[in-house]
């Protein structure tokens, strides 16, 4: 009675937890099928994706920065330093653009490589930038005889292996020694011998797909499988030697040096200049303005019978003789004597030309450059010879008195005449020069776009390299 009592109030009990458990199951089923649905019709990118392309963008400017540098453009001084940014390797035609997981276009200014000279090699730290997020990762160089294509190649840790297999392998001899010390019999022995006989073998290192950066490692998962990867392979310009140096001619000093990146197929002539003091001739002019008194017409009137008169600048002159006054038309610098009635007065310096008046005359002989140097700041002195009329002359108001006659009377008028002397003087000026050389393109260079497997060998070896995009097979 007792059994079948506790047999009874059991068995509810067990039935009602194996349905509770097999609910649990069939609930855990539906959330992990509809999960899988979401993020299928969500199109996630695979965990991992974003690392990979951005591990293989870092790999991409590491290797041609490598192809860039040579012996001509690497620092020679321990601590000196070359820096790229991407936007310069672009224009050289030393890479193509990099795009990121989303084909958007990484930053070219913040994106860079940069080597530094070591005590016994080259550090190469390239730093990429795109959609904000930045990393970097560096290479130990050097100019080794296992360089094949290129100038500098990563430095082989195979050396720095063997010496830890051989660390390993003494370690391993060394307990060996303290296991056959501690027994002593002969079963250990023959167990020694056993051991020392066998032939070790040799320790394989095997190479994770990962990439080191300043933010840690990046694991690459094989996420590729769904996509095919464009490559490129580039060949770069291909130039003719560079001509002699041309013969120094004189240029515009506002002409700049021009020198050529070995790249730069849009740059095939450089220029050097050369800047020195030099002692010039050269023909100065110097201007001035001179008022003369010139006949330039007669009127015929009624005058006084027993005067002549002039009329100057529009004033009535009378004098004894207008005949002898008009003699101070014949007169000029090579004269230097009384002509008539007009009298020579010498020859002087004046530091602004003097004017004629109605009983003065000067002529002009020449530019005095005594208060000059090798230029004349302002203008030089000027030397006349002055005339004066020796003769009475008397201003009037009228040419009419009480005894009259027909008169031709001349008439002078002012004339502002222009002065200009011209003289080689030495002075001291920059004289620029220039000198070129050219150079003419032979191959433009090609660039050649294959679509693959992630990580095809075939064609990384054959010098291709990622462009960062992809699309689906």
């Amino acid at each position: 009675m007792y059994t079948e009592d506790y047999k009874r109030e059991d068995f509810p009990y067990k039935n009602f937890l194996l349905k509770f458990i097999i609910i649990i199951i069939v609930v855990a089923i539906l959330v992990c099928i509809v999960t899988a649905i979401s993020k299928k019709n969500q199109n996630i990118e695979p965990e991992g994706y974003t690392d990979e392309i951005f591990s293989e963008n870092l790999e991409k400017m590491k290797e041609h920065a490598i192809k860039y540098y040579n012996e001509n453009n690497i620092p020679n001084e321990v601590g000196e330093s070359s820096k790229l940014t991407l936007e310069k390797m672009i224009s050289l035609k030393a890479i193509t653009p990099i795009k990121d997981k989303d084909n958007k276009l990484c930053d070219n200014k913040k994106s860079y490589v940069k080597l530094t000279k070591k005590d016994k090699e080259y550090q190469l730290k390239v730093n990429l930038f795109c959609s904000g997020e930045e990393d970097y990762i560096t290479a130990h160089l050097n100019n080794n005889s296992y360089c094949k294509d290129t100038y500098l190649c990563e430095i082989k840790s195979e050396t720095i292996d063997n010496e830890k297999d051989k660390n390993e392998e003494e370690s391993t001899d060394i307990e060996e020694s303290n296991i056959e010390n501690n027994f002593s019999n002969s079963i250990i022995k023959s167990s020694k011998i056993k051991k020392t006989t066998t032939t070790k073998k040799k320790k394989v290192r095997k190479t994770k797909v990962t990439s080191k950066t300043q933010k840690g490692t990046i694991k690459v998962k094989n996420t590729t499988d769904n996509y095919i990867y464009e490559y490129i392979k580039t060949s770069n310009v291909v130039f003719s030697d560079w001509s002699l140096w041309s013969n120094w001619v004189t240029v515009d000093c506002n002409t700049s040096a021009i020198t050529c990146n070995n790249n730069d197929k849009t740059c095939l002539k450089e220029l050097k200049r050369l800047d020195r003091k030099e002692k010039l001739n050269k023909y100065n002019t110097y201007k001035s303005q001179k008022t003369s008194l010139i006949n330039n017409a007669n009127i015929t009137t009624g005058a006084c019978t027993n005067y002549n008169y002039i009329k100057v600048d529009g004033i009535i002159y009378q004098l004894a003789s207008s005949t002898d006054y008009k003699q101070v038309n014949n007169i000029n610098k090579n004269t230097r004597k009384n002509v008539g009635s007009w009298i020579y007065n010498g020859r002087a310096s004046y530091d602004v030309p003097p004017t004629d008046t109605y009983n003065t005359h000067y002529v002009l002989v020449d530019a005095d450059y005594s208060n000059c140097g090798n230029t004349c700041t302002k203008s030089p002195k000027y030397i006349y010879d002055k005339y004066t009329y020796g003769k009475t002359i008397t201003r009037v108001s009228s040419y009419i008195c009480n005894k009259n006659k027909s008169q031709t009377i001349p008439i002078y008028n002012k004339k502002i005449e222009t002065i200009t002397f011209s003289r080689n003087e030495e002075f001291y000026a920059t004289v620029c020069y220039k000198s070129e050389r050219t150079r003419k393109i032979i191959n433009n260079g090609s660039s050649i776009t294959k679509w693959s497997k992630y990580n095809d060998k075939n064609l990384l070896n054959k010098g291709y390299y990622y462009t960062g995009n992809k699309k689906k097979k």
